[in-house]
């Protein structure tokens, strides 16, 4: 048991083992706010994105409270330095925009790029429309980046994250998954 010594309080006063136990107290506290402050989740915007970086996090919002968006949990693979990446993507085919959310997502290898993907039910399924590129990742701060089509998704039913080559040489490698 942890016990305060006179040679901390060089006095006999009653009142000093309750400073002493004051001041342990605060340094710990302060210690845990410090401690709060270099973990906190703080968010970012991917450099990709066109929207503003105070309104992205607006629009994403937005687009979760209207009812005719579909989105979903961002589902993992078995790649492991993917395991801990959490996030998830909102869609509005009526808008033909979605943003999507990412936490622990790593920077792509050198010369590689994220791509999202988008699968639409009215078109080939070997004919995915991109959504987004992302050349970096997230670290441990929430990125928010935006998905938006070149072309128009009618149906979207799957939307796919991928790592590919950034001169498009070389297969893709399937990374997370959302199926609305």
């Amino acid at each position: 048991m942890f016990s305060i010594s006179k040679d901390f309080c060089p006095h006999d006063k009653p009142q000093c083992p309750r400073k002493a136990w004051f001041v342990l107290g605060l340094a710990l506290t302060l210690a845990a706010f410090g401690w709060l402050a270099y973990h906190k989740i703080t968010p970012v915007v991917a450099p990709a994105s066109t929207v503003a970086t105070n309104n992205l996090n607006d629009t994403y919002q937005q687009l979760l409270k209207d009812p005719k968006s579909i989105g979903g949990n961002w589902l993992r693979t078995l790649n492991p330095a993917l395991q801990d990446v959490q996030g998830d993507l909102v869609w509005n085919t009526e808008q033909q925009r979605g943003v999507m959310r990412f936490v622990n997502l790593p920077d792509p290898a050198k010369d590689q790029l994220y791509k999202v993907w988008i699968y639409d039910s009215r078109r080939p399924a070997n004919n995915p429309v991109l959504g987004a590129s992302l050349s970096k990742g997230s670290a441990r701060q929430e990125l928010f980046a935006v998905i938006s089509a070149d072309e128009t998704v009618a149906d979207p039913y799957k939307f796919v994250l991928t790592q590919e080559a950034a001169n498009g040489v070389g297969e893709p490698t399937i990374l997370l998954m959302v199926q609305p």
